[in-house]
């Protein structure tokens, strides 16, 4: 499947994506609980996976 997305949608669904993994981060270093640390771990992954489809390479010319 293959989304297009302006240059604005970018940026704001990077900022969007780096806002929830800040704050994924942030939880867990803030739980004691081992099968929620796994389940933040995992979204953390999925989020940094996001990120890296949606990358714009900028060509240096």
């Amino acid at each position: 499947m293959t989304i297009e997305l302006t240059q604005h949608q970018r940026e704001l669904l990077t900022e969007l994506l780096e806002r929830e993994h800040k704050d994924r981060e942030h939880e867990l270093h803030r739980t004691d609980s081992l099968s929620y640390k796994k389940l933040l771990r995992e979204r953390i992954g999925v989020i940094e996976d996001l990120c890296d489809r949606i990358a714009v390479v900028e060509v240096v010319g």
